[in-house]
């Protein structure tokens, strides 16, 4: 199964895909220029294309976690 983290700060979205064994596989890093939702959804949208038929658990952190938690239903650490 991968692992899936989403890191929502104050001015950026992170995302970083890890393998089963540990292996980064794929990470992005978008400034949301206060729009946070929209760049939420882009990088979901882009990161889902290549885990399409994949098993992935995800969790999001971060000083805009907490609301994003909330909003796509997934843990916050």
């Amino acid at each position: 199964m991968k692992r899936v983290g989403l890191d929502i700060g104050s001015t950026t979205v992170k995302v970083a895909v890890i393998g089963d064994n540990g292996e980064l596989l794929y990470s992005q890093y978008k400034r949301h220029f206060s729009d946070i939702r929209k760049t939420v959804s882009d990088i979901i949208t882009e990161t889902g294309e290549m885990l399409k038929g994949e098993h992935v658990y995800i969790a999001v952190t971060g000083s805009g976690g907490i609301s994003v938690s909330k909003w796509l239903g997934i843990p916050f650490v």
